[in-house]
């Protein structure tokens, strides 16, 4: 009987934990994945990485020497991938995109360019860390947003 009671207990945690350990497996393979872009793409613009931070589908670094900042995002609908170079930056704000309901719909750190480059027509860069429509919840995101306007915004004064 109690042989009995211990296999049967002994299969339903395994029947139990199976479920996390391969989601676990699952969303781990995916980061290195997204974090194998990124550095590819750091690699393609010759930069190297001084420090990056992974969002929940984005990954953002800096190389320190260049002074550039590098954005990587994977969605269903498709990638963005950016290499700015802070030289020819005048700011960075972050825009929190509300509904009705005061309920966080876009989280984007925002880049302008400086006038000069406006001028010629270069657009505003919006670096898009959470989109309501592509995550269910924020999960960290708003907080990883505001520690990179910080930085970036005291690279831009230094």
């Amino acid at each position: 009987m109690d042989i009995e009671t211990t296999l049967i207990g002994i299969v339903l945690v395994i029947v139990c934990a199976t479920p996390f350990i391969v989601l676990t497996a699952g969303r781990k393979k995916a980061e290195k994945k997204k974090q194998k872009a990124f550095f590819d793409l750091a690699k393609h613009h010759g930069c190297q990485i001084d420090h990056f931070d992974m969002g929940n589908h984005s990954v953002i670094g800096i190389d320190t020497a260049q002074n550039t900042v590098l954005f990587y995002k994977q969605t269903p609908e498709g990638t963005q991938q950016y290499c700015v170079p802070l030289k020819d930056i005048q700011s960075c704000k972050r825009r929190v995109v509300n509904n009705t309901r005061k309920v966080t719909e876009r989280l984007q750190l925002v880049l302008t360019p400086l006038p000069k480059l406006r001028e010629k027509g270069t657009p505003e860069i919006s670096l898009e860390f959470y989109n309501a429509e592509v995550e269910m919840q924020l999960e960290g995101e708003l907080q990883l947003l505001e520690k990179w306007e910080t930085l970036i915004n005291s690279k831009l004064k230094a």
